[in-house]
């Protein structure tokens, strides 16, 4: 939701269609202070790094101002469904077994939970790869019987 957030306040830049409305997107950067509201709309690339995007998307969304931002939501669905359906994704669950997996290697391995369990759920569903961008997967390699770990 924050990429497409960003993009429509970039959309000039890249010669995009925005996803929600020119009037909204004017609305969105009244929230942002003068300051970043000018890098938004006049500079480089490399300054825009320095907004926080994610902040003024949270202040927007608290302040009771959900209308302005409704459809990323529902374009992030959307996409969400894409994904599924174009991937052909497998839905799989947790059970007691799998959180006694996760538990071993948070004891040792020293993982955190999150990784904890993900790694739990691909060797108990028999995956030989686990994707990442994480680094932390390699505190696990080592262990036998176990998805390789590809850091993408």
């Amino acid at each position: 939701m924050i990429d497409l957030f960003i993009k429509d306040l970039r959309f000039k830049k890249e010669n995009t269609k925005p996803f929600n409305s020119i009037q909204n997107i004017r609305l969105i950067l009244d929230y942002f202070p003068n300051s970043d509201k000018n890098i938004v709309l006049n500079k480089s690339n490399k300054e825009l790094l320095k907004v926080n995007f994610k902040k003024y998307f949270n202040q927007i969304y608290k302040k009771g101002n959900r209308e302005l931002l409704r459809i990323y939501f529902k374009k992030a669905v959307e996409i969400e469904k894409e994904i599924e359906e174009n991937l052909h994704l497998k839905y799989i669950s947790i059970n007691r077994q799998t959180v006694q997996i996760a538990q071993e290697y948070m004891i040792k391995n020293m993982v955190g939970v999150n990784d904890a369990y993900h790694f739990a759920i691909a060797v108990q569903n028999n995956l030989d790869y686990l994707l990442t961008l994480d680094g932390d997967f390699e505190q696990i390699t080592h262990v036998k019987n176990t998805p390789s770990v590809l850091k993408v």
